[in-house]
């Protein structure tokens, strides 16, 4: 995937996530403030992606509604296991992004420090 390609999908992805988060923390508000923390992050770094690709987007709120269904089809530890593993799979996504673009390496730290957060609500269940 060129680099383009990959900047807009990310910073879509960031976006998305910014909205799956804040479902979450309002379906589990035991976890919420995690979750809120998350949700900040993932704008954070949507905002980092736009400067990089000049494109105003909007969240796609029907993939959190998504995400929301199948927590309840298939358990809260099964999908939090699923959103970790996301969010290290986009911590090495973010490996050539980061090399290419400075601004990209907390972004890519973010991502990894995610997934263990998310690991750590969902092995705390």
């Amino acid at each position: 995937m060129d680099v383009d390609k990959m900047l807009i999908k990310s910073q879509q992805t960031e976006l998305d996530a910014v909205v799956m988060y804040q479902k979450l923390a309002t379906r589990f508000p035991q976890e919420g403030d995690k979750f809120k923390s998350l949700a900040a992050d993932e704008g954070r770094h949507a905002a980092v992606l736009a400067k990089l690709t000049g494109k105003t987007l909007r969240p796609r709120k029907g993939l959190a509604d998504g995400v929301n269904v199948l927590v309840s089809l298939l358990g809260k530890k099964f999908m939090l296991g699923k959103i970790a593993a996301f969010e290290y799979k986009a911590y090495d996504t973010y490996e050539s992004l980061a090399e290419q673009f400075a601004e990209m390496q907390s972004v890519r730290g973010d991502e990894r420090r995610h997934g263990d957060i998310v690991t750590s609500i969902r092995n705390g269940l």
